[in-house]
């Protein structure tokens, strides 16, 4: 018994009854409805991104600036590109129902009342499933975005008191705090043109050029300047004059806060009365002179000998080679999530004799960390790992805090724990030919010239790293690394969560569990110490956020 025919499916019927050109028109009228549910979801979901006051992913811009003001331009721009796209979805949806009306038209001419209700019918249906589909997916993300913007605001404090700390007696006016909040980079539009820094800068310029492209680039620049005018002001007449205030100041200072984007205002003699209380220790030893030229020469020897040996190419050793120096500078900045406020001990190495191999040393060594699990980049990359984890009611919230690691990292393992590293890195000879015992052995070097100056006198730091040198902060995170992995792996209990931002560290601990946790942190090494803040009624603040279970 011969098989049934197989039943012809439609496109096969219609090139068959109507020819091939019948049938494209059929197919782009098919998918032109597909575009147009595509379309229409895309237009109402950034309308409602608008709305929520969300911006969608694909929006968003990573500031190259990473400032306040830097941020807060990257965030208008995404806004007006979500304008942008909202204008332009709507001009695609329009013309895609226009282009359908017209296949429709077409079709309606060319094939018969019965086949065009049937092509038309079956079009619509399947059009209509990708409408589901695509609207699903659109409400998803949307979610997604609007429990995101939730989180971050449960997560980080509220108010623009959050970004002024007024921490002395003197009340500030609306203004002064005004300038205050934009924050200690941003910076105001001049007022004038500086004509003189510029002819100066291009004179400097035309001394190198031949005399007649010298008076060419005078002509030139004097017709720019001839039109020029100053910027738009991006400071009311009263935030100018708060400004000026502000400079005049003489009892107080005005500083960054150590973690998160506050501008603190203190006292100058409690602020001195800290600084002096941090070099009175055991840590810093007061030197009788200025060691800078000592060093400097000291380090030139030592460079020399390299190139020398053939281990360093000489524009290598012409850019690390000290010359002209200057004694490094300490300054503190407040910790304002701390009680008492405590400073931070920062030593601005700009210009040091070891700052050109410090940074050099921290380009190579540099990609070793970072790539565990409990590593944290900064607030925003922390508030996209909490967001959303629970914890349960036998578990609490902790956050464990280094006392001053920097000035206790051993300086002894810590260059032991990055040469074992080294030696384990592959690609290292892609990054400089020097040896990863060389490299440990410069960087020692730098570890071990710190030195400032503060108030006239000069201090030597006798253990660990200087915060702020270019070196120090790469390191800290390596023997951290290191040292997280000892002390998690021999812990009487284990956290279920350790999140880790340099020397603070955010857990999900069992109950009743802290108190040992705590012991045996504080037992791994004798210089590293664990200070711990438990949450209450709930909330653990943490960086500059604010942790609060739900």
């Amino acid at each position: 018994m011969p098989e049934p025919a197989e039943k012809p499916s439609l496109h096969s019927y219609l090139r068959e009854r109507y020819g091939s050109s019948t049938q494209k028109l059929v197919r782009e009228h098919e998918r032109s409805l597909h575009r147009r549910a595509r379309c229409n979801n895309h237009h109402i979901f950034n309308m409602r991104c608008r709305d929520e006051g969300v911006v969608p992913s694909s929006l968003k811009i990573k500031p190259p600036v990473k400032t306040r003001e830097g941020y807060r331009i990257a965030e208008r721009a995404g806004r007006a590109f979500l304008s942008a796209r909202i204008s332009e979805t709507y001009r695609s949806r329009c013309e895609l129902s226009s282009k359908v009306l017209t296949l429709q038209s077409q079709l309606q001419s060319e094939l018969l009342a019965e086949d065009y209700q049937k092509v038309t019918r079956l079009s619509y249906a399947a059009a209509e499933n990708t409408h589901a589909k695509t609207k699903l997916n659109q409400t998803k993300k949307l979610g997604k975005l609007v429990d995101r913007r939730d989180a971050r605001r449960e997560l980080c404090p509220q108010g623009l008191e959050r970004w002024v700390v007024n921490l002395t007696d003197r009340s500030l006016s609306k203004p002064q705090e005004d300038v205050l909040r934009l924050g200690l980079n941003f910076t105001p539009a001049p007022t004038k043109l500086p004509l003189v820094d510029t002819i100066a800068a291009v004179e400097e310029g035309a001394r190198q050029l031949g005399e007649e492209d010298a008076e060419d680039l005078r002509g030139r620049v004097c017709g720019i300047l001839r039109h020029a005018k100053p910027p738009k002001d991006n400071l009311t007449k009263e935030q100018r004059k708060a400004l000026k205030e502000l400079r005049s100041l003489e009892d107080e200072v005005i500083l960054p806060a150590d973690k998160g984007n506050a501008t603190v205002v203190m006292t100058r003699g409690d602020y001195d009365s800290k600084m002096r209380g941090m070099l009175d220790t055991t840590t810093y030893r007061r030197l009788k002179k200025d060691p800078t030229a000592t060093q400097e020469t000291r380090l030139s020897r030592r460079l020399k000998g390299l190139e020398k040996d053939g281990e360093l190419s000489g524009q290598l050793y012409h850019q690390l080679r000290p010359s002209g120096s200057q004694p490094p500078r300490i300054y503190g900045l407040p910790k304002i999530h701390k009680a008492e406020v405590p400073l931070r001990p920062i030593v601005s190495c700009i210009g040091a004799p070891s700052y050109q191999l410090s940074k050099h040393i921290a380009s190579l060594i540099s990609p070793l960390a970072g790539k565990t699990d409990s590593h944290v980049r900064n607030s925003k990359h922390f508030v996209e790992v909490m967001t959303g984890l629970r914890v349960e009611e036998d578990e609490m919230l902790v956050s464990f805090d280094v006392s001053s690691l920097f000035t206790n990292v051993p300086i002894d393992e810590a260059v032991q724990v990055i040469r074992d590293r080294l030696r384990g890195d592959e690609a290292l000879v892609n990054r400089t030919t020097l040896s990863p015992d060389r490299v440990a052995e410069l960087l020692e070097a730098c570890l071990r010239s710190t030195y400032f100056c503060y108030g006239g006198e000069f201090y030597e730091q006798r253990e660990g790293a200087a915060m702020g040198s270019p070196v120090s902060a790469v390191v800290a995170n390596l023997y951290m690394e290191f040292f997280e992995e000892l002390a998690l792996k021999s812990a009487p209990s284990k956290p279920r969560l350790w999140k880790r931002y340099v020397d603070d560290t955010c857990c999900i601990v069992k109950k009743g569990t802290v108190e040992g946790l705590l012991s045996h942190l504080n037992s791994v090494r004798p210089s590293i110490r664990f200070t711990v803040e438990v949450e209450r009624e709930g909330s653990l603040p943490f960086l500059d956020t604010l942790l609060q279970r739900r």
